[in-house]
Parts: structure tokens; C-alpha cells; sequence
């Protein structure tokens, strides 16, 4: 005899628990701000100072490594400009001489290169620095026949541009001087001494032949900037003007010579010394200070007598 199942059939299909999204990665972490970039400096700011927010005239700037290549690039520009401006049935090299006047005449192109009248923009002027190089673009100008006008134009472009170059050197210039006298200024290079030792330096400059001095403060090294602003230059030249005269930081008083006034200092801080260990010269706020200008007087006296003695 059949029995009943222990558990009875299901009668309702089975539903399907409803799919769920799978869980949302967690966005990464963001990276840190990056630090910002250096402010640009020397030619790369001289560029985008020109560009003036041109980016195309910006890109045409970035050819260049420095401001030299750029009015360099300028002047053979010019140059191949002035070659491909010939005007058009111009004299052969077989025209006589007549025929080479003639057509000048109805150009506009001058019978010598010195009879150029250049038509110069308002402010615009050939300076004595300008002028062999102006001299020498006209020679080829009017070998190139080259019009009044046309001459005119290509000067008024390079005098502005020889223009934006000395303003831009001079603050470059001024910039370089600021920055190397407070280097100097510094306790670890020169101090409080900046100026004594700078007086020291151009002191010893003067006893170099002449035109030596003016020479050297206007030579520049390969980076444009005026030697007299590199703080290494400085320093090595100070003592080497140290090891000529000793005394050269000396200012000698009214009538009297270097070596005086460093015998006459000496003399009085002696008196102070000889006042005894309760004397300024021991005791009190200025005593190591005392104590230290005559180590160094009595010093340079002996660097002094010692290259005398040679």
C-alpha cells in the first residue's frame, strides 16, 4: 500500500530572486596639485613679453635660443627680402651705364648708395653705434637697387628692433646689478663691507693702464651678463686688489697718507687698551668690535710692509 510523501509537491513555479547591480568601485584617489611652475626668466620671458599674447608670433620666437639669433635671423631676413625685391625689368649686367642711370632714375633708386634720403619714423634716429651698420645695408641696398622707400622700411624695422634689444639688455642689466649687490650684501659673502670692498676694487681698477677699467665694467660673458654683476668676478678681483695694496680699504684722512691714518687708528685704540682691563677696550658693548679693528689694522700693516719689503 502506497503511503503519502513526507513533503508535498510545490504547485507554484519558483521566482527568481531579482538580479542586482554589482557594487560601484570606489573612485580612485585624486593626485595631489602639482607644484606650480617656475616663473620664466631671460629669453623665455623676452619672448612672450614680445609675443604681447600672440600665440602664432609666440611659436615663431621659440625658433630662437636667444635674442642675438633672433635679430640675427632678422638682418638675414632682411636681407634675402631686399634680394627677391629687385624690380622688375631692371638693367641686366650687360647694360651700359646710361641705361643703369636711366632706370634708377625712374625708380626712385639713388645714383649712390650715400644719396640714400631715408624717411625715418617719428623718434627714429641713426645713432653713432648705428651707423656702419646702416652704412653697410646701404652699400648693398643700392647694389641690389633698392628704392628710396624700400630702403626706408627695411632701416625704420631694424633701428626698432635694434631699439626693443638695448631696453630689453639695460633692465636685464639693471636686474643682474640689483641682484649681485645684495649677494654681496649677504653675511656670508661681503656684509656691511659691500661698499668698501666694491670702492676697493674700482681703487685698484684705476691704477690699471688706461681704458683698461672701462674695458673690463663693459665686457659680458656668454650669457649677456655684464661682468661687473657676476658676484665669483667680484670677489676674486677684490682680493687680488687686496694683495696689491693691503691698505686699499683704508680711506686716508685729510692730508694724510694710507699707511697714516692706519698707524693713527692704532695709536688710538692703544690709548683705549692702556686705560685697563675696565676700559672700553675690554669691557662694554664695543669692545670686541675694538678688539677686532686691530686685528685687522695690524694685519694690513704687516701685508703692507712685508710687500714693501720685497
Amino acid at each position: 500500500m502506497a503511503t503519502d510523501p513526507i513533503v508535498e509537491p510545490i504547485t507554484e513555479p519558483i521566482t527568481e530572486p531579482a538580479p542586482t547591480d554589482p557594487p560601484v568601485a570606489a573612485a580612485p584617489p585624486a593626485d595631489p596639485p602639482a607644484d606650480p611652475a617656475p616663473a620664466p626668466t631671460g629669453w623665455e620671458a623676452d619672448r612672450i613679453r614680445i609675443a604681447g599674447g600672440d600665440e602664432k608670433l609666440l611659436k615663431r620666437l621659440e625658433r630662437y635660443g636667444t635674442s642675438d639669433e633672433m635679430i640675427k635671423a632678422g638682418i638675414e631676413a632682411q636681407t634675402k627680402i631686399g634680394q627677391g625685391l629687385k624690380a622688375k625689368g631692371e638693367p641686366g649686367k650687360d647694360a651700359t651705364e646710361g641705361e643703369v642711370i636711366d632706370w634708377r632714375k625712374a625708380n626712385n633708386v639713388p645714383e649712390a648708395a650715400d644719396k640714400y634720403e631715408l624717411k625715418l619714423d617719428e623718434g627714429l634716429v641713426v645713432g653713432d653705434a648705428d651707423k656702419p651698420l646702416v652704412d653697410g645695408f646701404l652699400e648693398l641696398a643700392h647694389s641690389l637697387n633698392l628704392s628710396n622707400e624700400k630702403t626706408s622700411a627695411i632701416v625704420n624695422a631694424q633701428l626698432k628692433m635694434n631699439e626693443q634689444f638695448l631696453d630689453q639688455r639695460a633692465q636685464n642689466d639693471t636686474k643682474a646689478a640689483n641682484e649681485a649687490r645684495a649677494e654681496l650684501q649677504n653675511d656670508t659673502v661681503w656684509g656691511n663691507e659691500t661698499k668698501r670692498n666694491l670702492n676697493m676694487v674700482n681703487a685698484f681698477l684705476d691704477t690699471a693702464p688706461e681704458g683698461i677699467k672701462d674695458m673690463l665694467w663693459s665686457a659680458r660673458t656668454t650669457d649677456g651678463t655684464p661682468i661687473g654683476s657676476k658676484v665669483d668676478f667680484l670677489v676674486w678681483i677684490n682680493s687680488v686688489a687686496r694683495q696689491q695694496n693691503p691698505l686699499g680699504t683704508v680711506v686716508p684722512a685729510s692730508g694724510m697718507t694710507q699707511l697714516d691714518t692706519v698707524d693713527g687708528e692704532i695709536a688710538g685704540i692703544m690709548k683705549e687698551m692702556a686705560k685697563g682691563s675696565k676700559g672700553p677696550y675690554y669691557k662694554g658693548d664695543g669692545a670686541q668690535k675694538m678688539q677686532d679693528r686691530l686685528l685687522e689694522l695690524n694685519t694690513m700693516k704687516e701685508k703692507h710692509e712685508t710687500l714693501h719689503r720685497k
